[in-house]
This record gives C-alpha cells, sequence and structure tokens, in this order.
C-alpha cells in the first residue's frame, strides 16, 4: 500500500473536511470541559525525553523503528506513550491529570497493512491516583457519551453533510 501524504491546504476547501474540523474540535472541547468540570489537571505533553514507554509486553514485535534524535549531545525519543512520566507526575502531587499526547509509533508493516495503526497519532490520555479500573472505565464511558451528545446537538448540519 502506498503511502500518500495529504496537503491539509488543499483539502481545507473542502466543505466536508471542514465538517470534520468543526466536529473534532466540538468533541475534543466537550471532552476537555468534561475532565476539567471533574477536577482534573490539564497537562502539556512531553514531545522528547531519554526515555519513553518500551509499549510491553514485547515491544520488539511491535515497533519497527524508534525515531531517535541527539539534541546538545544528549540522545532523546519521541514520545509513544507518556504512562512513565504521568505516574511519575500523580505520584508528586496532583491527583487527576490529563494529556492531549501526540505520539509517533513507527509499528512493524505487517501492523500497517492492517490500516488499523497510524503512525502518528495524539492521544487522550489521563492518570487518576487511587482510581480503581472501573471508575476509569465509568469517566470514559460518561464522557463519551457526553462528547457525542454536544456533537449531535452542536453540529447536527456538519453530520448531515458526510
Amino acid at each position: 500500500m502506498d503511502m500518500q501524504v495529504v496537503n491539509l491546504t488543499d483539502r481545507l476547501g473542502n466543505s466536508k473536511m471542514m465538517s470534520i474540523l468543526r466536529i473534532q474540535t466540538c468533541l475534543l472541547k466537550s471532552m476537555v470541559d468534561y475532565l476539567l468540570s471533574r477536577g482534573f489537571v490539564w497537562i502539556l505533553p512531553i514531545m522528547l525525553a531519554k526515555s519513553t514507554d518500551p509499549l510491553w509486553p514485547d515491544p520488539s514485535y511491535s515497533i519497527e523503528k524508534r525515531v531517535e534524535v541527539e539534541i546538545y549531545g544528549v540522545k532523546v525519543k519521541t514520545m509513544q506513550s507518556m504512562i512513565v512520566h504521568k505516574r511519575v507526575l500523580v505520584s508528586l502531587g496532583p491527583e487527576k491529570i490529563f494529556i492531549l499526547s501526540p505520539n509517533i509509533r513507527i509499528e512493524n508493516r505487517d501492523r500497517h497493512a492492517t490500516g488499523r495503526h497510524l503512525y502518528e497519532f495524539t492521544q487522550l490520555d489521563l492518570e487518576v491516583a487511587y482510581a480503581k479500573m472501573n471508575d476509569i472505565f465509568r469517566l470514559f464511558e460518561e464522557m463519551i457519551k457526553k462528547a457525542v451528545e454536544d456533537v449531535k446537538k452542536e453540529r447536527r448540519e456538519d453530520l448531515e453533510l458526510l
């Protein structure tokens, strides 16, 4: 499968692309507002660091290449996941944090061929001290439900266009 780089400026004039961007904006705003209203602290992502999550249990299977650069004589990696960093932060202070975190994961070609694996993506990542798994599931279920309701209410015309 050939990868095709899409020039976003060429697509912004497209009314469907603008609808997608407005829906995305509404969705993200809803999720961010939801978390802030529940006492979460929004932190900015780390993009380069000496260490990043190795993506266990078997990082050698899924990752084809790790992107590294040298800055001032120090090798740093692009983030694959902020799990290590967010857990350290929660242990030091704020009990509830979230990040809109860009990630780069160049996975093996067999995964790329599935069409389900992006090498670059942004994830909504959060950490809650002392939370149980079911608490987090419930939080995400409620947040997603609210976000979908907001999009259906506020972006009806955009949804109809698509």
